[in-house]
């Protein structure tokens, strides 16, 4: 039985197929854990992946930032939250990402 895990997955770019991801990044120190990730950017420049995610418990949207080479249960280099509607509810960068 296959069991649903919310995160990013990384493939080959040359992939075709059924073949297995070379890394993923899900757990719960990556802010996927009642989120929908629902889109991705790769910045060439800062090596990161910038993702939109929404909280469907919170009804918060956010950016996450994450490191581009590593995977597993990876904690965020950075965070943006900002509520439904037009009201900003936290916005928090490390200073890595800061930079």
């Amino acid at each position: 039985m296959l069991q649903a895990v919310t995160g990013i997955f990384i493939f080959d770019r040359l992939a075709n197929g059924a073949v297995s991801p070379v890394r993923g990044i899900f757990g719960s120190n990556t802010g996927f854990s009642s989120g929908d990730p629902n889109g991705l950017v790769y910045l060439a420049q800062r090596n990161e992946l910038v993702v939109g995610n929404y909280q469907r418990d919170t009804l918060l949207g956010e950016v996450l930032v994450f490191p581009a080479t590593e995977g597993g249960n990876q904690p965020l280099a950075s965070q943006i939250w900002a509520r439904v509607g037009n009201r900003c509810q936290r916005s928090s960068l490390s200073s890595k990402s800061a930079q």
